[in-house]
């Protein structure tokens, strides 16, 4: 029997991209592989499937009840139940920090930079476990950036104004999980709300549907009767925080970009760092920051779980007594074009941790693909022009002793820099995981905050060693002492690395 809600609740959602947002449409563009999701001015957008199914998810994981009351049920015949929840698409905003909605007509230095092609691109390459590129593994992504902002309507159909599912159904916004768009986990995707403002109105008393009648359909338009309130996540994070402190200069580097260091004006830096440019809001000005050292010193997530997942690896590897003369084994895959190709498996606890990306030339050995539990989010800095270094370096011949001929080459280094990491591990996945595997990852960050694990380029060269101190949340470090670990005797079964 269809039920009756007499009873709606809205709220209008401002929130702030923390990190770029890879908002992919699923086509390839020209000359980068994929594009943004885009609304008729060209502006980037986010469909309100995409927002309700991050909700529908998180309702699932947070309070563990069927979604079908809440988020409906495309059953058959009595089983079909509609949604509840209604989510609007989410509206860029321009530099006055208004969304957009209907045709552009105004020029905004904000909108400006946000419909172009390429607002910012992230090359991106994963390493084997010798430290050079997979085969097939470099691609880039067009993502949004940081400081991007967004508004969206929710709604809720209930029975009562006092409904509880409504401030639990708001509160997953700022629920540590609330990630959008692609590579949630390796840095993208991060928001933080600015500003709620709720109300809610029994249809069936004239005067509140008299008000909700009155209430701006446009998302641009003030709602006097919508009300500021704030929101607190209703779960304990499992969660880490790494504060670092460089001991050497360090540098993460990018393809291209601007030159930083203004040492050598005659011969700029070959080797570049990794800047991004952002949106820097003000008392409720948007301002565009992408030239020069006005953009952020980006450390991304994705680089810092690459060293981490090696490192772990090594860790799990140790304390399961699982060790290379035990484990040689190798198996050949066709690499395409009759060519063979040796490769080593990962352990059935660091797929489960870290992810497995099922590789469509490794079918025969490798379990179908998941998501990692482990979650790195981006790190900016703000570049000080002091503390960036131009290094030259050349190449010696090793016949002569003499330099090698058009072998010179600089570097751009920083000096200092201090920086937090944020690290997330989702708590819907995360206990099946063993104990051995979750002391690999608490070893994995103590060596990156004592120094023994460095990251960025020119390692070899003794750059990019960190120190500093890991604090886990309550609920972190409860999982990480669940459980005694099993260490294997003798040989171990299948091949591992």
């Amino acid at each position: 029997m269809r039920q009756h809600y007499p009873v709606l609740h809205v709220a209008r959602i401002c929130f702030e991209a923390k990190t770029p947002l890879a908002l992919h449409s699923g086509r390839a563009g020209d000359g980068f592989d994929s594009e943004l999701v885009r609304d008729a001015n060209g502006l980037p957008t986010i469909s309100g499937t995409a927002i309700g199914g991050v909700l529908r998810h998180l309702w699932f994981k947070a309070h563990g009840e069927s979604t079908s009351a809440l988020f409906g049920d495309a059953g058959i015949g009595t089983d079909e139940q509609a949604s509840r929840v209604r989510v609007s698409w989410a509206c860029v905003h321009d530099s006055k920090d208004r969304p957009v909605t209907g045709l552009a007509t105004s020029q905004d230095p904000v909108l400006d930079w946000l419909s172009e092609a390429q607002p910012l691109l992230r090359d991106n390459v994963r390493l084997n476990h010798r430290g050079s590129a997979q085969d097939g593994a470099k691609f880039d992504r067009v993502v949004v950036p940081r400081g991007t902002r967004f508004t969206t309507e929710l709604r809720l159909l209930s029975a009562s104004l006092d409904d509880r599912d409504w401030p639990m159904l708001r509160a997953l916004f700022v629920h540590p999980g609330f990630r959008l768009g692609a590579s949630t986990r390796a840095g993208l995707g991060a928001v933080s709300v600015i500003r709620t403002t709720s109300a809610s109105f029994d249809l069936r008393d004239e005067t509140q549907f008299r008000a909700f009648s009155q209430m701006p359909v446009d998302l641009r338009q003030p709602a006097p009767v919508l009300k500021a309130c704030t929101d607190e996540p209703d779960v304990d994070a499992c969660a880490a925080t790494v504060k670092l402190r460089p001991v050497t200069p360090w540098r993460i580097g990018a393809s291209n970009g601007p030159v930083l260091s203004l040492q050598s004006p005659d011969k700029p830096a070959d080797g570049r760092l990794m800047v991004e440019g952002f949106i820097d809001w003000n008392k409720g000005s948007g301002e565009v920051k992408r030239h020069g050292t006005a953009q952020l010193l980006v450390i991304p997530g994705s680089s810092v779980k690459g060293a981490l997942s090696h490192r772990i690896l090594f860790h799990y590897l140790r304390l399961t007594g699982r060790f290379a003369e035990d484990a040689l084994e190798l198996y050949d895959t066709d690499a395409g074009g009759g060519e063979k190709s040796k490769g080593l498996m990962r352990p059935a606890a660091i797929r489960q941790l870290l992810g497995d990306v099922e590789n469509s030339k490794q079918k025969s050995h490798s379990e179908q693909s998941r998501a990692g539990v482990l979650t790195v989010d981006d790190c900016f800095l703000t570049i000080q022009q002091e503390r960036i270094e131009h290094r030259m370096h050349n190449s010696i011949d090793r016949f002569t002793g003499g330099t090698r001929d058009t072998a010179l080459f600089s570097d751009e280094l920083v000096n200092g820099g201090e920086f937090t990491l944020q690290i997330y591990l989702d708590q819907d996945r995360m206990k099946g995981i063993e104990a051995a595997a979750r002391q690999a990852l608490q070893l994995a960050l103590d060596d990156l905050a004592e120094g023994r694990l460095p990251l960025g380029g020119g390692v070899s060269k003794g750059q990019g060693v960190f120190s500093g101190k890991v604090d886990w949340t309550e609920t972190g470090r409860a999982w990480l002492q669940e459980g005694p670990i099993q260490v294997l005797q003798g040989k171990t079964q299948g091949a591992v690395i």
